[in-house]
């Protein structure tokens, strides 16, 4: 019976690996198809679709577009070009991934910072990610403010998601801008090896370190994991790993939104309602790191865990 199961799952393996050369080989670093077309591909193929949950928050494909394309026009009026850097100091939220595709639409290169951090840190990753301007979660206004003073004095800060004190708020300056998809000759000439994202190292060791993401590598990430676990229209993923770093807000993202899924988001990983929220959402996926996994074993059992659908 065992040898049958290694027979299998190496049938298996190799069935994962060719779905994923399938997927990325089309990625060229020579091409101007970059993040923002990938996604955009995505939204006019699944459009009807949910795209994000996040408590009573139901984004489909199209809501996500329509919100992108708002950040876009804003980011214009602000004067961003094709090769600035915005950062987001924003929380897992169901409109996160919106924010840095709109961005993405005009060419404007997103820093996702750590959300965890403050002080220091926080300053010295906004200085190095050389941003104009910083989006800043209302949750996050504390953070912020214990930052600010290691920031340059002429940086804008916007807030989102609720008021700021003294700054202006995003979600009102949103409401004055369209939502048609922007023009593609704001990012012409942007190529798949040119810089996407940047995402910051944990700063376990010192200051977090930035880590520059390409259009190729932000694709290989999402297209290669939805290939490898094969997602499709029907799943929905548990995301409650940070959407700064690449394994949740790439390649779990990815494995979503390149074949039609959801993401259910939530704000951080807590064992007590883990399994209350994948009964709740209707998770078909989860993407952990391995400690998740060993919370969860060592935590009591719940009356839920037996019923999910992961």
């Amino acid at each position: 019976m065992s040898f049958l199961k290694t027979i299998k799952d190496e049938i298996n393996y190799v069935g994962a690996f060719l779905r994923i050369i399938k997927e990325v080989k089309s990625v060229d670093a020579k091409s101007n198809f970059g993040i923002a077309d990938e996604i955009e591909m995505r939204v006019d193929k699944f459009g009807p679709n949910l795209a994000f949950l996040e408590d009573d928050i139901n984004l489909t494909y199209d809501d996500m577009e329509k919100y992108a394309n708002r950040i876009a026009a804003w980011a214009l009026s602000e004067g961003c070009i094709a090769g600035d850097t915005v950062a987001l100091f924003i929380r897992n939220r169901a409109h996160y991934v919106a924010v840095w595709f709109g961005l993405t639409k005009i060419g404007v290169i997103p820093a996702l910072l750590n959300y965890q951090l403050a002080g220091p840190a926080l300053g010295h990753c906004v200085n190095v990610s050389d941003s104009k301007i910083i989006i800043v979660d209302h949750e996050m206004a504390d953070q912020w403010q214990s930052a600010k003073v290691h920031t340059r004095a002429d940086l804008k800060v916007f807030s989102i998601f609720g008021n700021i004190k003294k700054y202006k708020n995003l979600d009102l300056e949103l409401l004055n801008h369209s939502s048609g998809r922007p023009s593609r000759n704001f990012r012409e000439g942007i190529k798949g090896g040119d810089l996407c994202m940047k995402m910051f190292t944990s700063g376990t060791t010192g200051m977090p370190k930035a880590a520059k993401v390409t259009h190729v590598r932000a694709q290989n990430y999402m297209r290669g994991f939805a290939g490898g676990v094969n997602t499709g229209q029907s799943d929905r993923i548990m995301m409650v790993l940070p959407l700064y770093h690449a394994t949740g807000g790439l390649c779990g993202v990815g494995a979503a939104l390149t074949r039609g899924g959801a993401v259910i988001v939530r704000p951080k990983f807590s064992v007590s309602s883990f399994w209350d929220d994948v009964i709740k959402y209707e998770a078909t996926l989860l993407v952990y790191v391995g400690e998740l996994c060993r919370f969860l074993l060592s935590s009591p059992v719940h009356p839920q865990e037996h019923k999910h659908k992961i």
